[in-house]
């Protein structure tokens, strides 16, 4: 049983709500909740500890972050940057499944070909 935790509309709820109401959906059988991505993308515009808060309170094991359609592609940016690269998301086209694949791995411009950087700084090349 999966879940979904946020209003879609009406500004995001401070993250304790919505950490209660993750807790609670968990409690009552969830196996993962999803948080709506109109919060994500407003925590992430406007306080992006929010976003900290809910992942420390909860686990990252326990939630799906909704990466599409808005906020597409900085939110999914944004999430593997601040919480790593295997965090569950949710929600996209299919279309986009190999952009997602690049960022995790930090193997596209989107994710500040990240990979590039580990392995020069791992082999020791300027």
């Amino acid at each position: 049983v999966f879940s979904e935790a946020g209003k879609k509309f009406g500004g995001p709820p401070d993250a304790s709500v919505l950490i209660r109401a993750i807790k609670n959906d968990l409690d009552a059988g969830s196996t993962k909740v999803t948080i709506e991505n109109a919060e994500l993308t407003h925590y992430m515009d406007n306080n992006p500890g929010e976003i900290v808060k809910i992942v420390e309170a909860i686990g990252v094991e326990d939630i799906f972050f909704e990466i599409g359609p808005g906020g597409w592609p900085k939110l999914a940016h944004f999430l593997f940057t601040e919480l790593g690269p295997e965090i569950n998301v949710e929600n996209l086209e299919w279309d986009k499944v190999p952009t997602v694949e690049g960022m995790r791995h930090g193997l596209l411009r989107q994710a500040d070909y990240r990979y590039l950087a580990e392995l020069k700084a791992e082999l020791g090349v300027e």
